[in-house]
């Protein structure tokens, strides 16, 4: 039976960005290969039909260092200074086709030889996140070569942009809910000492309590 080699969560936070590209190229070079025998690193070896990077998972700043997108949403090309939703902004969603035509576009903007054309095209680079202009991020897709997909088969939907969840959502995860729980478990118990007048570190059983 043919089996897939799966990465479901690869850490960036504790991955230099280099190595995760070279990780990145044996994948694609996996592919070339596939099918492919592998020593598994317990011993045994295993028949792989493919090797496929499931998502990324990151904080900032190493989620937008492995997209190159800098300050910019990862996945959007949406400024940090239009996350906000009373700005009413719909981003375009990333992908390595439109990430490539916003920097060609910019790159002509800034060669075309007009006075400060350079210092704004990079300045808007910077801005929707596709700076530096003349350097390609390294977990990109093998140009003219579909068949080497590492991410998925859908170029719009399997891309590093589409698979790198929203930071802020991770950050919840990890930092917010964890500060909600305890407001919420100090409130309640400094509603218990003011009303019940009992010290906080010692609460009995309560009975008919509202609250």
């Amino acid at each position: 039976m043919a089996l897939f080699l799966y990465i479901a969560i690869f850490d960036c936070n504790n991955c230099d960005v280099f190595a995760d590209c070279n990780n990145y190229v044996t994948f694609a070079e996996c592919n070339y290969l596939t099918p492919i025998i592998h020593r598994l690193q317990h011993g045994p070896i295993q028949y792989f039909a493919r090797a496929v990077l499931l998502a990324i998972y990151g904080d900032q700043p190493a989620a937008t260092k492995c997209t190159l997108t800098g300050s910019a949403c990862p996945v959007c090309v949406t400024p940090w200074k239009k996350m906000s939703p009373e700005h009413g902004f719909i981003g375009v969603m990333r992908t390595d086709a439109t990430t490539t035509k916003r920097k060609r576009q910019l790159t002509a903007m800034a060669k075309s030889g007009l006075r400060g054309a350079a210092t704004k095209a990079n300045d808007q680079a910077k801005r929707i996140g596709v700076w530096p202009l003349d350097v390609k991020c390294g977990l990109r897709a093998t140009p003219n070569r579909p068949d080497l997909w590492v991410f998925g088969p859908n170029p719009e939907l399997d891309n590093v942009y589409q698979c790198m969840p929203q930071v802020s959502l991770h950050g919840m995860d990890e930092g917010l809910t964890a500060k909600l729980n305890y407001g919420c478990l100090m409130t309640a118990l400094t509603e218990v000492r003011a009303v019940h007048q009992t010290n906080i570190a010692i609460v009995p059983p309560l009975k008919n309590c509202n609250f």
